[in-house]
């Protein structure tokens, strides 16, 4: 989300934005760790959050389930490709990233209801959930 805004900015204030990630001040240091406690303060964050952040941690969640990706490109990640039906997002706490998976192609059952089969694909994210290059994924299989 901060990409997309970045990427509206004029060019001082993206300038400014710039020198400040370099080079924080202490008054907003000491702002971003308040920001980074906030989950531990109001535990509703960390339980109603889209992505349970049980999840993220290996303690609870091991897969979410959603019909269409369109819900997480609404919610501000825009490297997920709109579109991919009947998803599971899964979560490597080993190695940080999240496995999109998909299908890709249906094929339908044939006249007597039998045949049906699923062709499933997978996209990866990193834990920022920018997109990552085609990898193994070591997670268990759905």
């Amino acid at each position: 989300m901060a990409e997309v805004l970045h990427d509206h900015c004029k060019t001082e204030l993206t300038d400014l934005l710039n020198r400040y990630e370099a080079e924080p001040t202490p008054e907003h240091e000491a702002r971003d760790a308040d920001a980074s406690a906030l989950p531990d303060k109001c535990p509703l964050y960390k339980e109603l959050a889209y992505i349970p952040y049980s999840m993220m941690t290996g303690e609870k969640e091991f897969y979410l389930t959603f019909w269409d990706s369109d819900i997480l490109y609404e919610i501000g990640f825009i490297d997920v490709p709109k579109e991919c039906t009947d998803c599971k997002l899964l979560f490597d706490t080993d190695k940080k990233i999240f496995d999109l998976l998909y299908v890709y192609s249906y094929e339908s059952p044939d006249d007597y209801g039998f045949g049906a089969e699923w062709h499933y694909d997978d996209i990866y994210f990193n834990e920022f959930f920018r997109r990552l290059p085609r990898y193994k994924s070591t997670s268990a299989p759905i």
